[in-house]
């Protein structure tokens, strides 16, 4: 089977517009920081006295943590 160049060209346009496509997936991640903010607190924790509805809303269509660790005290 003979391939001439203009089949050559077609053949290198199909696997690099291919391999353009396999582009991988990006996660969204947010990280929320306070201080002297304790699981308890939110009400996606069971906390009846703050209603904190946004984060209850972040917790419902993400992960919650319910074991974490400081390896250190921040000043």
């Amino acid at each position: 089977m003979k391939v001439g160049t203009k089949g050559l060209i077609i053949l290198l346009l199909a696997v690099l517009i291919n391999l353009g496509s396999a582009v991988p997936q990006k996660y969204n991640v947010l990280f929320i920081i306070s201080d002297d903010l304790t699981s308890t607190a939110l009400s996606c924790y069971g906390n009846k006295v703050c209603n904190t509805p946004n984060i209850d809303s972040l917790a419902e269509r993400g992960t919650r943590f319910t074991r974490e660790i400081s390896l250190s005290t921040v000043l």
